[in-house]
């Protein structure tokens, strides 16, 4: 259950590298700052295009104040924006999105790109389970947690001792760190569920390549027909404009939960086949921990 006055970040904002070299090293130094507050968004440039990333982890929507959330990474956005010339402008494309989290309700935010090269926020309420802040501890309750957690901890390193094998378990975790193993890798995929299956089928680490298998879902068909407009719900209408665009994004990220990697999932081949493959090329020597897909 989400925590109270937090939100969540997806997606990410692409588009082509400003032709002025002040102003490529400008977004350089504007990378992930917000201009009142840092907003978690960090820089990839893939030859003449750049690309911020949100990291998809829970944040304090406090730090925003006295701005909203959303009014802050919309100015964070335009200041991008600021820094391309009209016809750049004109390129960008976003998918990111936010989920704010209040008592008892959520706040679901879209941040577009729409003519001539300007933010578009959409913002809906829904009701949802949102779990209160824990009051602050007083200076007493904190030093009597921190000396008993301290002695608990001393007691149980103590005892441990007799029962665990430290020597295997570091052996295990340095295996671990060796490389990637594809039938732990997890794939979440579950924003195009039903529509979409993704599975991780091929690794090839002596190139740093990864295979994912595409096959059509049961609502393949009823999202190639469909409008997004009419769908039920937000998700929905994501996935349902994902297919009929023919593609979708791709995050890989590294045994840190960090991500390391983006790129366009195209659709294209199951218009023409029932299944299809993509390979995504990934950093040298990092190690996978999840590949996540995203309208």
């Amino acid at each position: 259950m989400p925590l109270e006055e937090t939100y969540i970040l997806e997606g990410l904002l692409q588009g082509p590298l400003p032709g002025r070299a002040d102003a490529a090293a400008a977004l350089q130094s504007l990378a992930g700052q917000g201009i009142d507050r840092k907003v978690p968004l960090s820089l990839q440039i893939d030859g003449g295009q750049f690309s911020m990333l949100a990291d998809e982890q829970e944040h304090d929507s406090r730090d925003f104040q006295p701005l909203t959330m959303s009014a802050a990474i919309q100015k964070s956005l335009e200041a991008v924006l600021n820094l391309l010339t009209p016809p750049e402008r004109m390129q960008v494309f976003s998918t990111l999105r936010s989920r704010e989290f209040r008592m008892g309700c959520e706040l679901q935010t879209l941040y577009q790109i729409v003519p001539p090269g300007i933010v578009s926020v959409q913002t809906r309420e829904v009701a949802a389970e949102v779990k209160a802040r824990p009051k602050p501890w007083s200076r007493k309750e904190k030093l009597i947690f921190g000396v008993g957690a301290a002695g608990i901890m001393g007691l149980v390193i103590a005892v441990s001792t007799f029962f665990v094998d430290y020597r295997a378990l570091f052996g295990r975790t340095l295996t671990n760190i060796r490389g990637t193993n594809l039938g732990e890798l997890k794939v979440d995929a579950a924003a195009l569920e039903g529509y979409v299956k993704v599975e991780a089928t091929g690794l090839n680490m002596g190139k740093d390549t990864l295979t994912l298998s595409l096959s059509r879902g049961p609502k393949w068909d009823e999202a190639i027909r469909a409008s997004p407009a009419a769908s039920a719900d937000w998700p929905a209408a994501l996935a349902v404009t994902a297919v009929q665009k023919r593609y979708a994004m791709v995050f890989l990220k590294n045994a840190d939960g960090v991500i390391i990697r983006s790129s366009v999932l195209p659709l294209d081949g199951l218009f023409a086949e029932a299944s299809a493959t993509f390979s995504l090329a990934f950093g040298k020597g990092e190690v996978l921990q999840s590949v996540v897909v995203r309208p």
